[in-house]
């Protein structure tokens, strides 16, 4: 919708008049309204028992012919326009906001010259029609070929189906606006997800940092231990050195830093299998038991912090053509749910994740990764609310509630699979189906 105004002419006064407008562009609008007015101004036709009834839209320099009714002897045209200036009868009425009528223009001097009267549309009678802040849309008018006086009736008639019309411009306001709100939180629902997702990538940085000081502050510690024997080495002869025991200390020392090193090493070679590609980047053929395994090395220490076992059952065989990274969102959300609302603070866990093949009756291949947990469950009324952006039974603890929602969105946008939830007995049940191709 656009705000501006229009120059409108208005018979008797020097100057034009400024009136507000909105322009509003909806084709589907125009189309909706267009069949319901249309019906509205045929039914005023009969009644009136005349050839015109009109509703005209003011635009900034031309008014138009928005909708009319169909009579044999009508003898305008709909979206046909006239440039505003000219005295039109309907100038006068969005100039002066108000009803006006005109009995017989060959008989006004101030109308009889007005180009309606070339068309034999010598009588009006005319209300301006408005928005519900008050700019004008147009007018809703009726002409005829011969004078006419207009009873109170007739004008009261017009006023009501003025209103009528008046409704529907309202319904048209609120129905921008509620998709306008629509798109705004759309648009915020994007924002949060992106910052979500930025929250799960920054985790999983956090933990794998977290992981590697423990090895390399034992390293370190070793390097400089190793470091104090070989200083202390210049303060004594070869005699008061015993060989055993400086070799036993040393293989000590070096078997506890390779140890160390060995550890890091690992723990970064896991870190890069599940955070390369975190941000979609390149879709890579994979091992999906090695995948996970290094996902569960990761998360160790969090696991390990709440008292949660991890078991991965996983067939070495299975290989996966798609976003390692992504999927590891995926499944450090769902981790991180159960981490966060299955246990009491002093319950032990377990996590499990069963890995298969399956094929469907069309033939087509998928990978099936069962996520189990043993613990409180999720209530079966909300295993599909769960997944509803900003779902969450525990207003005070401080979450989003869009874990499970970026989870999903993740699997079936960006992975080409699905994910849902299954009410078990005991404990949460979710199964992520992603589909397969064999390596060519």
């Amino acid at each position: 919708m656009k705000e501006s105004l229009a120059k409108v002419t208005v018979r008797g006064v020097e100057q034009a008049v400024e009136v507000p407008i909105m322009e509003f562009a909806d084709e589907e609008f125009q189309s909706k309204i267009f069949e319901q007015w249309q019906r509205v101004l045929d039914l005023i036709a009969q009644i009136y028992d005349i050839p015109a009834a009109l509703v005209m839209r003011l635009h900034e320099k031309d008014i138009e012919v928005f909708a009319k009714s169909n009579c044999e002897n009508n003898p305008y045209h709909e979206n046909e326009t006239a440039a505003l200036g000219s005295g039109l009868y309907c100038e006068t009425v969005v100039g002066t906001d108000s009803q006006f009528e005109v009995e017989n223009a060959l008989e006004d001097e101030r109308w009889h010259d007005n180009p309606d009267v070339p068309l034999n549309m010598i009588s009006y009678l005319g209300v301006p029609l408005k928005w519900p802040d008050g700019e004008v849309f147009g007018t809703i008018c009726v002409l005829d070929s011969k004078s006419r006086k207009f009873h109170d009736l007739n004008k009261q008639l017009l006023q009501e189906c003025r209103k009528t019309l008046e409704k529907d411009l309202e319904m048209i306001v609120k129905n921008n606006q509620l998709n306008a709100s629509l798109a705004l939180l759309k648009r915020t629902q994007e924002k949060v997800i992106e910052m979500e997702r930025s929250k799960l990538t920054s985790s999983l940085v956090s933990n794998i940092a977290h992981e590697i000081n423990t090895p390399l502050g034992i390293a370190l510690t070793t390097a400089s231990a190793l470091e104090h024997i070989v200083d202390s080495i210049d303060g004594h002869t070869a005699t008061d050195i015993n060989p055993s025991e400086f070799k036993a200390q040393l293989l000590e020392f070096t078997t506890l830093l390779s140890t160390s090193l060995n550890k890091t090493k690992s723990l970064m070679e896991s870190y890069k299998k599940v955070a390369q590609d975190q941000s979609k980047g390149v879709k890579e053929w994979f091992n999906l038991s090695e995948h996970l395994l290094s996902l569960a090395t990761i998360l160790s220490e969090q696991l390990q912090h709440h008292d949660i076992q991890c078991e991965i059952v996983c067939p070495t065989d299975i290989t996966l053509n798609t976003y390692g990274g992504l999927l590891s969102q995926v499944l450090e959300s769902l981790i991180k749910n159960t981490m966060e609302h299955a246990f009491s603070p002093s319950q032990r866990g377990k996590i499990t994740l069963v890995c298969a093949k399956h094929t469907d009756n069309l033939g087509r291949q998928s990978v099936l990764i069962e996520y189990r947990d043993s613990g409180k469950g999720i209530n079966k009324a909300h295993v599909e609310d769960i997944f509803q952006p900003f779902f969450t039974l525990e207003s005070n603890s401080g979450q989003s509630g869009m874990g499970l929602s970026i989870a999903r969105d993740i699997t079936e946008k960006s992975l080409n699979g699905q994910l849902h939830c299954e009410a078990v007995n005991h404990g949460a049940k979710f199964v992520i189906s992603l589909p397969v191709q064999e390596p060519i």
